[in-house]
């Protein structure tokens, strides 16, 4: 049993390289919406509608910080959609981030996905992946926050997705959920939680993790392949170790997972 991390890189299409700033697209502006209502609330709703209407992309982007989620989001999506024979569209990413009707470009696609009929187990597992995704791309961009002293309580984020909190990792399918709901596989929140406990389950079952003791051992002796060195160097510390698994086991949700 593998958990394999596959974090796309950083590459920018031609439009986006060449580009002067143009007006984002439906999808973009929507993912963008959520953004700005999670990072700014204080921002007021008449500035947000401005925004939103101008919909200059490069200013939005400025403070939704969505660009390379919402890429990680698509890869993973991309990935698990081919192992069932459906590849989407090489300029999908484009087609997200610029296009005002979607639905008409993505059209074969669509109902091509919809002739699968996928269970909601099933779009509860696409969305689980696409979070993990997200987040796995947060931890390789963002391993300078580690050391910060004003995140020491929040150490546990730069774990794998099966150990941070559900609500935590729920916070990245923002990046994902348009995406998916325009592919027509967007879900309940409640088939995503049921495909997080079950990978987190697995998981704990793989690495045979029964406590806080041994989640701390985990945490010293098991690679996170997007963890820099220097985080990873930092978690064989005993005290370090401990520290991360208390706020697991704090912030992880019911207590039976423990």
């Amino acid at each position: 049993m593998g958990f394999a991390i596959d974090v796309p890189p950083r590459i920018r299409t031609l439009d986006y390289l060449s580009r002067k700033p143009k007006k984002a697209g439906k999808i973009y502006r929507q993912i963008a919406e959520k953004c700005i209502s999670a990072w700014v609330p204080q921002m007021s709703d008449s500035k947000r509608k401005i925004l939103l209407e101008e919909g200059n992309f490069d200013k939005l982007e400025e403070i939704a910080h969505a660009r390379d989620s919402v890429e990680s989001a698509i890869h993973a999506v991309r990935r698990e959609l081919a192992k069932r024979g459906i590849y989407l569209p090489i300029m999908l990413v484009d087609i997200i981030f610029w296009s005002e009707k979607p639905e008409e470009e993505l059209k074969e696609t669509i109902e091509e996905i919809a002739e699968c009929n996928f269970s909601e187990v099933e779009k509860g597992d696409l969305g689980f992946r696409a979070i993990a995704a997200v987040h796995d791309r947060w931890v390789l961009w963002n391993w300078n926050k580690f050391f910060l002293k004003s995140r020491v309580s929040k150490q546990y984020m730069f774990l794998r997705t099966e150990l941070i909190s559900f609500d935590e990792a729920l916070k990245d399918y923002m990046f994902a959920e348009d995406v998916l709901e325009i592919l027509g596989l967007g879900t309940d929140e409640s088939y995503i939680r049921h495909a997080f406990e079950t990978a987190r389950r697995r998981y704990k079952e793989h690495y045979k993790i029964r406590n806080s003791r041994d989640l701390a051992e985990h945490i010293k002796n098991t690679a996170y392949p997007v963890l820099s060195r220097e985080i990873m160097d930092a978690m064989k510390y005993d005290d370090v170790a401990e520290r991360i698994a208390k706020q697991v086991v704090l912030k992880g949700g019911s207590p039976e997972l423990w």
